[in-house]
Formats: structure tokens, C-alpha cells, sequence
């Protein structure tokens, strides 16, 4: 149920400081950054897809969500742990191909995304991690 607070959350909470990418005062969500990204006309395919990754990671946080208040029912939990597997492996693969592309998308490199980074940043990177820990789990679970 972590993953799933994770990858909610990143929406509405702060991703960086809004001066590292538009140069104004302020922070963006991960709602904005979405907003924003969508908006950059005559992105190429490959920045096309960092929004895309950001509502990916919120859609698995969704079904992390849940996975984890199914796991509370007494029925066997492989299922739903290789469910959640397959969430926290695309959570993971959406993180790793935003901080590729961050330069193309959002106008900072890896080093600018941690250095103004605030906890939505670090919620979108913990999403997949903790839906992987989550599905061994459940997978080790009877």
C-alpha cells in the first residue's frame, strides 16, 4: 500500500523547485510537470513519452493500491504478487526513462533533478521500488 500512496501522491506533491526548469520562484508537481511536458511542441517521440511516464507511475500506484487492500482478504496472494510485480518493474522502467530524458523534457539534467529535488520527485523514484518489495511479499506469502 506504500507503492500506492507513492505513486498518488507524486502527483499533487512538489517535484522541484519551478527555477530549475521555467526559472520562476515556486515548485512543480508532478501535475504541473505533466501539464508541462504535454505542452512543448515539436517534442521528439522520446520526450513524448516522459508525461506518459509520469501518469504511468501514478496509474501503477493505483493498482499497487489496490493490490494492497486485496492482499488483506484471505485467498492465495501469487496472483496478486505477480501483478504487482509487473506494476513495480514499469514503475521503475517509467522513473529510469524520465531521469534519461530529463534534459530533452524538462530542461535540467539528472544532476538538476536531484539537486531541486523535493519529496513528489522522490515518491515517483520509490513507486516501483517499494511495488517490487511489495510483490515479493506477496509472492512469498502463502
Amino acid at each position: 500500500m506504500a507503492a500506492g500512496l507513492a505513486g498518488l501522491l507524486q502527483l499533487a506533491l512538489a517535484w522541484l523547485s519551478a527555477d530549475a526548469s521555467t526559472g520562476s520562484a515556486g515548485s512543480l508537481t508532478g501535475w504541473q510537470l505533466y501539464r508541462l511536458t504535454r505542452a512543448v511542441p515539436d517534442a521528439a517521440l522520446d520526450d513524448l513519452l516522459v508525461p506518459w511516464a509520469i501518469l504511468g507511475v501514478a496509474a501503477g500506484g493505483l493498482g499497487s493500491l489496490l493490490l494492497g487492500v486485496a492482499v488483506l482478504i484471505p485467498i492465495t496472494h501469487r496472483p496478486l504478487g505477480f501483478a504487482a510485480l509487473a506494476i513495480g518493474v514499469l514503475s521503475v522502467l517509467a522513473a529510469l526513462w524520465v531521469m534519461v530524458r530529463a534534459r530533452g523534457a524538462v530542461g535540467v539534467g539528472i544532476s538538476g533533478l536531484f539537486e531541486h529535488a523535493q519529496l513528489g520527485w522522490y515518491l515517483f523514484l520509490a513507486a516501483g521500488v517499494l511495488a517490487l518489495i511489495g510483490a515479493g511479499k506477496a509472492l512469498s506469502s502463502p
